[in-house]
């Protein structure tokens, strides 16, 4: 019997389901509901994670009381646990499957947090390496793709270092998490509450924080724009005045006069958006980041669309044949040829450019979903057609005079050449243009209020964004280089990053917006003044997750990440209790 380990029962189902199918036959399930058995393969499954991190009081009763003498605490030996006693019966049941198999195959989600799900799996149980383990690496869960990824499984070994990297990443957030909590917390013992410090959650909620800083200090300035008014149209000036009297000084005369009018017209060639990755949907979708992830997560499960946690915008090259056959599926026929020779093809495939997984696509065509899995569906099948599109061309009309040494101006656009915008109907633009002339007379004037507004709150979407490219809140220019395309957590986590901070009582949300909480505002502002501004900084994060893909890529030894990591936490904790010895 071969044994195939999924993350999740519904996953489990699709393998049984599929290689039911290759085989001409059909998947049952366990007289005790345990796995599905189809041919020689047992298929069962796991509920995400089944094991956590113990706590400070499991290695030692002592810290069970909160204390700074205790600090930092760090483990001999880090250990797990299960999570519940549902989890513990299901840990026992893939122990007795895993004796019983002659290979054994890792089906869990194709990224570092799967691998470590897997191996603590594998850990716990205690069944050894007497036996074959491979790994399937699922990008989709159409039935072709789970053949191919069985067929294709590769030694687990070779996915060492990724699974290294999940669990550097996850002892990092217990050392972090664990100390710098219990440091922060008992500096405010008066406030009784607990204050939740994280690697990734702090520097997140000091962006939030920051903004919203910007906002109260935002002062509206009020300045005033006259314009001139035409038969056909109005021209607004360039330049804006601090009153009205200037304003109105500034184009005294005017009315009744014949001014001279250059006329422009210019084509604008607009390309399609690449690809989506996970990040592009959380700030396109108009709900919160971790639920476009669970509805995501949802379409992918029911095979309608490639697997979701990916940061890539692209194909691989050896694609095309594929991508066919699901645009077909698809059935648009214009988008089918259009499919079948693309305008720019290295805007779609780009083995360079393709991570652990490449962009989220649809795979085939659904039957019924429910009112928000159609609407994310079908934007995906829109950015998927649309890619393969040339670029959308605007025709943009400019028409400029001058008075009193002022510009006056105005644009107009209208769609030339549609092309990708039939997929996004709200880009087309059908501007009048203003008649062709050399000369028109001003009918009359206006000035215009304009005021300043303060920078926009924080959503999901675009925290989401701002999240995944740190090296923006840098000011140091080698690092903003070098951290531009590198984020805060990953593509799986910052939607939960976000909730996380809402549970903990940082952040609120006012409609769509994130709004920092009197508590959170104060934490980034203690942790500011008392020499621990670095836990508040994206740069040390950002760093440390490249780090953790320099783990996964093989480049770095895991035990240096930790070393450091450990270092930097005693380090913060010493010169905390120091201060606080001196204050006394």
């Amino acid at each position: 019997m071969d044994l195939i380990i999924t993350e999740k029962p519904s996953v489990a189902t699709s393998i049984a389901n599929a290689i039911a199918k290759k085989q001409a036959t059909r998947a049952t399930k366990s007289s005790d509901g345990e796995c599905w058995v189809v041919g020689n393969y047992c298929v069962t499954w796991a509920f995400g994670h089944l094991l956590t991190l113990k706590m400070p009081e499991e290695y030692n009763p002592q810290y069970k009381k909160w204390t700074t003498k205790d600090l930092p605490i760090i483990p001999d030996k880090f250990e797990y646990k299960p999570i519940s006693r549902d989890h513990n019966k299901r840990l026992q049941i893939i122990k007795r499957l895993w004796k019983q198999a002659d290979t054994v195959y890792c089906a869990t989600d194709a990224g570092r947090e799967g691998e470590l799900i897997f191996r603590l799996i594998w850990q716990h149980i205690g069944t050894g390496k007497t036996k074959p383990v491979k790994r399937m690496w699922l990008q989709t869960l159409t039935d072709e793709g789970i053949i191919t990824a069985l067929e294709k499984a590769q030694p687990i070994s070779k996915y060492d270092n990724l699974y290294a990297a999940g669990l550097e990443r996850s002892l990092a957030d217990w050392i972090v998490g664990i100390n710098l909590t219990r440091l922060v917390t008992l500096q405010h013992h008066e406030y009784k509450q607990v204050y939740s410090i994280g690697r990734v959650q702090t520097p997140t909620l000091a962006i939030i924080v920051q903004r919203e800083r910007e906002i109260q200090q935002h002062k509206s300035k009020i300045a005033y724009r006259p314009i001139l008014v035409f038969d056909e149209f109005e021209l607004a000036c360039t330049t804006t005045f601090p009153n009205t009297e200037a304003a109105e000084q500034a184009v005294a005369g005017v009315v009744g006069k014949q001014l001279k009018l250059t006329m422009t017209t210019k084509e604008n060639k607009i390309d399609p958006p690449l690809l989506p990755s996970l990040t592009d949907l959380q700030r396109e979708m108009p709900w919160r980041g971790a639920q476009t992830l669970e509805i995501l997560q949802t379409l992918y499960e029911h095979k309608l669309v490639s697997y979701p946690r990916t940061d890539s915008n692209y194909l691989p090259e050896d694609m095309p044949q594929q991508i066919l056959k699901i645009a077909k599926q698809l059935g648009d026929a214009d988008a089918i040829e259009h499919v079948k020779s693309p305008a720019k093809p290295k805007r779609i495939y780009d083995n360079s450019k393709v991570t652990d997984h490449y962009a989220i696509i649809p795979l085939s065509k659904p039957h019924e979903l429910s009112d928000k899995e159609k609407e994310l569906f079908d934007h995906i099948v829109a950015r998927f057609f649309s890619v393969f599109y040339p670029p959308a061309i605007n025709v943009v009309q400019t028409v400029k005079t001058t008075y009193n040494n002022l510009t006056f101006t105005t644009q107009r656009t209208s769609t030339k050449e549609p092309s990708w915008f039939r997929f996004f109907p709200d880009r087309i633009m059908n501007d009048t243009f203003i008649p062709e002339q050399k000369n028109a007379q001003v009918k009359s004037t206006k000035i215009a209020k304009v005021k300043s507004n303060p920078p926009s709150r924080w959503t999901d979407g675009t925290l989401i964004d701002a999240l995944a490219h740190a090296g923006r809140f840098l000011d140091q220019r080698d690092l903003k280089q070098v951290l531009s395309d590198k984020g805060i957590g990953t593509p799986a986590t910052r939607a939960d990053i976000i909730e996380r901070l809402i549970k903990v009582g940082y952040v609120q949300r006012k409609g769509r917006s994130l709004v920092p909480t009197d508590k959170g505002i104060h934490l980034i502002d203690w942790l500011n003044t008392h020499n621990m501004a670095e836990l508040t900084s994206p740069k040390m994060t950002a760093l440390w997750e490249t780090r953790l893909e320099s783990i996964a890529d093989g480049k770095e030894k895991p035990q240096n990440f930790r070393n450091d990591i450990i270092q930097w936490t005693r380090k913060l904790c010493q010169q905390q209790l120091t201060e606080d010895s001196e204050r006394t």
